[in-house]
């Protein structure tokens, strides 16, 4: 990944360049603009942490960004079996559960911990109808438009056939960190585009 301004879309403070670091405190965040040349998984990780014992990393600041195609949809693999029922709209007549992968918790649902849903959270959505990140899951499900397919022409993945790939993706990220009073992550967004 890329720098798309300059120095200011790393994160660092480093050497004679102005320090790009969000300020401390909850109220605080900072976008952070990449460019990424293809689709694919990149580490995003710090390279700052100069102590032996390398307390950045071990305090989680590392991740992966995944770049996909415009318009991709990403779900939920992994869900509870109530929250599975409550995206259900019936079953095939071989016992297949028919999903809507635009529903949402009803009203007053809570969390396991009793904690209350807020209105309009997508189930099985990670992304609610603001673009925000409602839901994480390692192995998400990515779709095309509307849950179904992509409509760009495959991208040829065999390097050994010498034919080059017929489409070019142009993408950027958006990372938007906050941090806590004490200099620690509080929340971390990320916004992809590809055009």
């Amino acid at each position: 990944m890329e720098w798309v301004q300059g120095s200011q879309d790393d994160g660092s403070f480093v050497g004679k360049n102005n320090s790009s670091l969000a300020a401390p405190g909850p109220a605080n965040s900072k976008t952070y603009t990449l460019f990424a040349r293809q689709e694919g998984t990149f580490l995003l990780y710090t390279m700052g942490d100069t102590t032996s014992t390398a307390n950045q990393l071990t305090e989680g600041l590392f991740g992966a960004v995944n770049i996909q195609p415009a318009n991709a949809e990403w779900y939920r693999s992994q869900v509870t079996q109530p929250d599975l029922k409550l995206a259900t709209t019936g079953n095939t007549p071989d016992g297949h559960p028919i999903i809507n992968y635009n529903a949402v918790y009803p009203m007053g649902s809570t969390y396991p911990d009793g904690t209350a849903i807020p209105a309009d959270t997508p189930i099985l959505n990670m992304l609610d109808k603001n673009l925000n990140i409602v839901h994480t899951d390692l192995t998400a499900m990515i779709t095309g438009p509307k849950h179904g397919r992509f409509t760009q022409p495959e991208v040829n993945c065999d390097a050994a056939a010498g034919i080059t790939p017929r489409v070019s993706i142009r993408s950027s990220a958006r990372i938007q960190l906050r941090r806590t009073a004490g200099n620690r992550i509080a929340s971390l967004r990320l916004f992809i585009t590809v055009a």
